[in-house]
């Protein structure tokens, strides 16, 4: 199984359920985990079904307990489109249509199952793209408050009432996630570009690493951590393919690297041809004989295992194909993960 983003986040929550084992025997994880858009009670977006299941005319006025069968059998495929479509327009969240804490099919948060070690022992390859958050930020912020009101409202609210105010101890953990990215644009995300803002306000580099991080990067560690306690085979990687067909501001943002995967990046250069040739040997290598090193294809650097004792990435560049050690911004992805339970993940 595997699958990038979303496909990735459902990939994911597959895997905390020990029972693939029968279905699956490995996963390939792209910026993607259960817990990306945090976990909550279905209680939480219940005012987004409400106003979905109001906006289909063929089902108004039923029984509620009648509501999602109508929408199963009777409902036509442009009504449910427009609900959705009307159905965000009012939303308060980032994303209303998120898997749930249900009880059933997901018992737990994430990091809970992950630290009892509830999930299935399959080898896997998972990794993250250096500026994951920059697609996920707004451009409009300029001011610290604005991006405080953002992590409480959007990104970080475990409760039902998102009217009610943010507990004391989420006003204490949202503060020191801040500390940890200070306002300066040279620390902020697309990573490595200085001062440089690109005409936006520094509190968008600021949000965009701590989306990176918060989203991808801290859950990919946890993830990894889980598992290699457990025994099982992971191989990481950080994808840096510089992407110049993209503005400038969005860096090697999320989702870049599904089209090397595939075999024909929107960057044709030789070099970023090259690179596209040796990720799909690694993942269809892993594919088929669970190890990107099976030795066929196209000639590539070895891709060592991750593991407690060594946690060696492969950077994924045509220029500079390489292992690089994950010992970067450790400090902030422990201070995130740390806090999973606070924010639902």
């Amino acid at each position: 199984m595997f699958g990038e983003s979303a496909g990735s986040t459902l990939t994911s929550l597959s895997f905390l359920n020990p029972s693939i084992n029968r279905l699956a025997r490995a996963g390939i994880f792209e910026s993607g985990w259960a817990s990306t858009l945090g976990m909550y009670p279905p209680s939480r977006n219940q005012v987004d079904w409400d106003n979905f299941a109001s906006s289909i005319p063929t089902c108004a006025g039923l029984p509620a307990a009648q509501i999602f069968s109508c929408i199963q059998l009777n409902a036509t495929s442009s009504e449910i489109l427009a609900a959705i479509s009307s159905a965000d327009a009012r939303s308060v969240e980032l994303y209303a249509w998120t898997p749930v804490l249900d009880g059933e099919l997901i018992t737990d948060l994430p990091s809970k199952l992950l630290a009892k070690g509830e999930f299935a022992k399959l080898p896997f390859i998972t990794g993250t793209n250096l500026d994951e958050g920059t697609l996920f930020t707004p451009q409009t912020f300029n001011s610290t408050e604005d991006l405080e009101e953002f992590l409480y409202e959007g990104m970080l609210r475990m409760g039902v009432n998102l009217s009610a105010p943010p507990s004391e101890a989420l006003r204490k953990s949202v503060q020191g996630l801040l500390a940890l990215y200070p306002d300066d644009p040279a620390l902020g995300a697309p990573f490595g570009t200085g001062n440089e803002m690109f005409g936006l306000s520094p509190v968008f580099k600021r949000t965009a690493a701590i989306l990176t991080d918060l989203m991808f990067l801290a859950l990919r560690r946890q993830t990894v951590s889980a598992l290699n306690l457990a025994g099982v085979p992971v191989y990481g990687y950080l994808f840096i393919q510089p992407q110049p067909e993209l503005p400038a501001y969005d860096g090697v943002t999320h989702g870049t690297e599904v089209a090397y995967v595939y075999g024909y990046p929107a960057d044709q250069s030789a070099v970023s041809i090259v690179l596209s040739d040796v990720m799909v040997d690694y993942w269809i290598s892993f594919a088929t004989s669970l190890t990107p090193n099976d030795g066929l294809g196209i000639a590539r650097p070895r891709w060592e295992e991750y593991t407690p004792a060594n946690k060696p990435l492969m950077q994924l560049n045509g220029a500079n194909l390489t292992l690089i050690p994950d010992d970067f911004r450790t400090e902030q992805t422990n201070f995130i993960n740390a806090n999973s339970e606070l924010w639902g993940r």
